[in-house]
């Protein structure tokens, strides 16, 4: 297995400027032994979170495509080269702690605003040479994601938003035990994996603009570890049948303090699993004390 670490929320690699607006990517990113490459050289970057790039991008609601490309300039010139965005988000879009509109309304009912604002973001972030890695669902409720599936498919309503994070994450949890959940994301997997981005004329899975395809952000096994374990198999085998031109990931917080049924290493010791990731949240992770920061 192609074993990598990332830490998504620290800035680990340093990379040249970036430059100028400039041809669009024309090469995928690879995975050799333990390093990243582009047509056979190492391929090193700045990394950061833009979850918002979608919403940012449509035009309509919630859009603002003056602002997006301000904000493209600026990673550019910061030597920021690498965005992790949300490329799914599920509705409704009157739920509580949400990112809205949502490109998900309902299951197989795509927003056209927000779907066009993905296929925006993605055109210029190739004019600019920068790489998306690509997070397709959550298991936290701010998107919609494990929770909004499950809800979709005989859950509970409302859902039991975090308060008792027990119960809310034992909700989420059961996404990877529910059938017709993840029939749901497969769909929405199939449907972005193929979709033709208008401004490029390519289908995703053509787009050497995309680095990754994550399967989650920060999914835990909970109480449902073997069936947590499963999906991750199935689900990274299933990205690959449909697309062999990009990594795919996690998107795994990494082992923590607590007991949310992840284990670093069994969890991407995963055949179609290219890379490893981590989260460095040192707070939550009870690595550094506020109040005694020596």
């Amino acid at each position: 297995m192609k074993f990598l670490l990332i830490a998504i929320v620290s800035i680990i690699l340093l990379c040249g400027f970036a430059g100028p607006l400039r041809a669009e990517n024309v090469a995928f990113v690879t995975v050799n032994g333990i390093q990243f490459e582009i047509n056979g050289s190492p391929y090193y970057y700045i990394g950061t979170n833009f979850w918002y790039g979608l919403n940012l991008g449509s035009a309509g609601p919630g859009g603002d495509r003056a602002r997006l490309l301000r904000e493209l300039d600026r990673f550019s010139a910061l030597g920021i080269n690498n965005l992790r965005i949300m490329a799914g988000s599920e509705g409704p879009n009157t739920e509580p702690w949400r990112m809205v509109p949502a490109l998900q309304k309902s299951p197989g009912v795509y927003d056209t605003n927000v779907l066009d604002g993905l296929d925006y973001l993605l055109s210029e972030m190739g004019k600019r040479n920068l790489r998306a890695v690509m997070c397709m669902n959550n298991f936290w409720q701010w998107s919609g994601g494990m929770a909004q599936y499950v809800n979709w498919n005989g859950g509970s309503s409302p859902i039991p938003y975090p308060g008792s994070w027990d119960t809310y994450q034992k909700y989420a949890a059961s996404f990877y035990s529910n059938s017709g959940a993840k029939q749901d994301f497969n769909d929405f997997i199939n449907f972005i994996v193929n979709h033709v981005n208008p401004y490029t004329g390519l289908a995703y899975k053509d787009d050497p603009t995309i680095m990754a395809w994550e399967l989650a952000n920060e999914p835990r096994g909970y109480d449902n570890v073997t069936a947590f374990r499963a999906w991750v198999d199935a689900t990274a085998a299933y990205i690959k049948s449909l697309d062999f031109n990009h990594l795919v990931t996690t998107g795994s917080e990494g082992d923590t303090p607590y007991n949310v049924g992840n284990n670093f290493v069994i969890d991407h010791k995963v055949p179609d699993i290219d890379y490893t990731t981590i989260h460095i949240w040192t707070k939550n992770r009870c690595w550094y004390n506020q109040s005694n920061p020596s």
